[in-house]
């Protein structure tokens, strides 16, 4: 679902991975079970791989887009993040005030994309669980956290929650990051600069590799 949702593309890694285990092979064409299998190999080697097999995505996607103009473009994240304020983009405004919007390059929508698949629904799926365990846990908590959301939302009303309400969550926001110290979803987190900076009094050259 990951991949549907940020390419657009199906993904046949199930497929690849039955193959791997089975004698009677998927019935899917090789050709599609080898580019699943060529991306999993990507991702296990972490950005460089993976990376590579974006940039090809998002030089396949580019060029599809040009071919169809407006007609019938996918609603995938990826095509939305190659149109966002150009021509093709719905809302596209190339001046808000004084601020000039321009459209992302590659590497920034690769960027967003491997965010994507790094950060999916796994990370927020275990976090919500571990959030659940530990408020039945502290029974005391999840009725505090309740009265909190019932005073601001007020119950049998019309009201319709907006962004902006969230910011008026702040125990919500506090059990959250709470539990996230307890008992961390990930802890690796990496970055990856395009151009020489300096970290820790150090020079670091473009296209380093740093993992914290």
């Amino acid at each position: 679902m990951i991949v549907v949702s940020t390419t657009g593309e199906r993904s046949y890694f199930i497929g690849s991975y039955y193959n791997t285990l089975s004698p009677i092979k998927a019935l899917y064409p090789d050709a599609l079970i080898e580019n699943s299998d060529r991306f999993i190999k990507g991702m296990n080697q972490l950005m460089v791989g993976s990376a590579l097999c974006v940039n090809k995505v998002i030089k396949k996607r580019r060029q599809e887009i040009e071919a169809m103009q407006t007609k019938d473009l996918k609603n995938d994240m990826l095509t939305s993040l190659i149109i966002a304020n150009t021509e093709y983009d719905v809302n596209y405004k190339k001046n808000v005030g004084e601020e000039l919007y321009l459209p992302m390059i590659d590497i920034e929508i690769r960027a967003n994309i491997l965010e994507a698949f790094a950060a999916r629904t796994d990370t927020t799926a275990n976090l919500f669980s571990y959030i659940t365990y530990y408020l039945c846990y502290y029974p005391e908590v999840k009725q505090k956290m309740l009265a909190k959301i019932n005073s601001i939302f007020l119950q049998n009303s019309s009201f319709q929650l907006v962004h902006s309400d969230l910011s008026k969550l702040k125990y919500c926001e506090a059990i959250i990051k709470e539990v996230e110290q307890m008992i961390p979803v990930t802890n690796l987190l990496e970055r990856y600069p395009i151009e020489p900076i300096k970290v820790g009094g150090y020079e670091w050259s473009a296209n380093m590799m740093f993992q914290f």
